[in-house]
Order: structure tokens, then C-alpha cells, then sequence
């Protein structure tokens, strides 16, 4: 897939046999502007792809979750995503380090947009992995969904 994106800092790669769109992020983006271009990109890849609903994002080099990208992602990506990829329901494995995942989820700054984000009533379902395995193994049973 061509992709403007620089190729250090994401790759986006469609899995047609499995139907999902995998998302790495190769390191850290500081700049909360930077963030949501690259995910305007995602999001654009997936509406190519019939749309893609059941992504693999990969989020292990960004160690440090910023509270303000968070709440942005909760409040305002996440819900235009799921009403731009409907009536399909999207799907999120996020694929965490040890050091991300504790990042995330100890931190206070992060509740409130957890909570939204990880909550079972919204239009999409997200779902947090430290291995790629049962990542996957997740987004092929939500296939059935």
C-alpha cells in the first residue's frame, strides 16, 4: 500500500487472509498534531480496504501515553472512526509492553479516558494484549461478530 507516512515512524500493512489492517508504530511521536495525522492516515487506509474494521495496533516503541492524546483519542477519534467505518463495527487489539501497559493503566491522568475507551456500551470494542498471538487470536473470533 503507498503510504506518505515516514517510514520510520509507522507502517500500515492490510492482512487481506486475515482481514485486518496491522498498525506499528516503529517509535515515539512527541507532538500531539503528529499523532492524529498519522492516525487520519490509519483511518484512511482502512476505508480502502472494504473497510477494515478488526485492526492489530501495535503501540510497544511508544512507551509514554500522553493524557491529552488519550483524551483526544477518546473523546473525538474514536467515536468518528466507528461512525465513518459503519455499519461495521470496529475492533482495536492493542498490542502493549509490559512498560506501556503499566504506563496506561497506573497512571491517574488516564482514567477518565480509559474508561471511555475501554468501555463495553461504545460503537467499537478495544482490547489491550502483551502478546500478538492472542491479539490476533481475538480479532479473527470478533470476524464472527
Amino acid at each position: 500500500m503507498p503510504s506518505l507516512l515516514p517510514p520510520d515512524t509507522i507502517t500500515l500493512d492490510y492482512r487481506p487472509d486475515l482481514d485486518v489492517l496491522v498498525i506499528r508504530w516503529l517509535r515515539d511521536v512527541p507532538e500531539a498534531a503528529d499523532v492524529q495525522a498519522l492516525y487520519a492516515a490509519v483511518l484512511s487506509a482502512a476505508r480502502a480496504h472494504a473497510p477494515a474494521s478488526r485492526w492489530l495496533l501495535d503501540v510497544r516503541r511508544r512507551p509514554y501515553p500522553d493524557p491529552e492524546v488519550a483524551r483526544w483519542f477518546a473523546q473525538e477519534w474514536l467515536p468518528a472512526a466507528s461512525a465513518q467505518l459503519a455499519p461495521r463495527r470496529l475492533h482495536l487489539a492493542y498490542l502493549l509492553s509490559p512498560l506501556r501497559y503499566e504506563a496506561i493503566f497506573d497512571n491517574p491522568a488516564l482514567e477518565l479516558a480509559n474508561a471511555r475507551i475501554m468501555a463495553l456500551d461504545q460503537p467499537y470494542l478495544v482490547q489491550t494484549f502483551l502478546d500478538e498471538g492472542a491479539a490476533l487470536e481475538w480479532l479473527g473470533q470478533a470476524a464472527a461478530d
